[in-house]
């Protein structure tokens, strides 16, 4: 029953006169510090998503660009994230990263092929880039491509094992799949980044529940829990968790009383 909390929403290349090494040397100034998890991670970070243009269009650091996109991300306003990712790839055109937030906002928008025309741009500025392969998997997923998204998702893997979003999508699907050795293996990690990740939570408490580890599967589901109190279905669910847990636990008791010795039995023991 809990798999509905799991609908996975599963989410041309610039012309110059540089020659092909020096294109690869420009790219590689905007990749520096600015790998997938850390675009990932700064979606949470102190800046909110900006109201005007003037806020972006007057900033003079591009990386506090992506961090005005990213909260914009965060946010779901994804008119600013076109209007930022619009503004990056005119200013910062050798950089991936305008078409990155292009290609998420137009996939937001229900518009995939300009959503896969976005990311091919950033793959050909950075086809090694783990975060950019993860996205085109996403607009394959999006567009009903199973196959090649799975590719994707793993080769972004291969790219950078700390690409905790690729994790924890392969987690959920596996999940979906009954794949269960491999949805632990990257709903763990998944944990190990972000204890707090409900989705990974929710998943985790219910493969143990499947492998009858109830503790387990009652410990991660009260966490994800705590971290949504309003979800009723969620509240409903734990407390049926904690109902067979309770009856378990009373279970193995009566049964370990069952196996003690009995007082007549003492005693006939004891009798010579």
């Amino acid at each position: 029953m809990i798999r509905k909390f799991f609908a996975l929403g599963l989410m041309v290349l610039f012309s110059g006169c540089a020659t092909r090494n020096q294109q690869a040397i420009d790219v590689a100034q905007y990749l520096e510090g600015v790998q997938g998890e850390s675009v990932r991670a700064s979606r949470s970070g102190s800046r909110d998503c900006p109201g005007n243009s003037s806020s972006w269009e007057n900033e003079a650091q591009w990386r506090r660009i992506i961090q005005m996109a990213s909260a914009c991300v965060k946010a779901g306003s994804w008119t600013q994230v076109e209007a930022i990712g619009n503004h990056l790839a005119q200013r910062e055109h050798v950089a991936p990263w305008g078409s990155y937030y292009l290609s998420l906002a137009a996939e937001k928008q229900g518009a995939l092929p300009r959503a896969l025309w976005m990311i091919d741009l950033a793959l050909k500025k950075a086809p090694r880039e783990a975060l950019l392969v993860y996205q085109q998997g996403r607009v394959f997923w999006a567009m009903g491509e199973p196959e090649k998204a799975m590719e994707n998702f793993q080769m972004a893997l291969r790219l950078n094992p700390e690409l905790v979003d690729a994790h924890l999508t392969l987690g959920l699907i596996f999940y979906r799949d009954q794949e269960q050795t491999h949805a632990l293996r990257h709903l763990e990690k998944v944990l190990s980044v972000e204890p707090r990740n409900v989705s990974a939570l929710m998943a985790l408490g219910e493969i143990h529940y499947q492998r009858k580890n109830m503790e387990l599967a009652q410990q991660h589901l009260a966490r994800a829990a705590r971290e949504r109190r309003s979800d009723e279905n969620l509240q409903k669910r734990l407390a049926q968790i904690n109902e067979e847990l309770a009856v378990e636990q009373a279970q193995a008791v009566a049964a370990a009383r069952s196996r003690e010795p009995s007082s007549t039995d003492l005693e006939q023991k004891e009798q010579p």
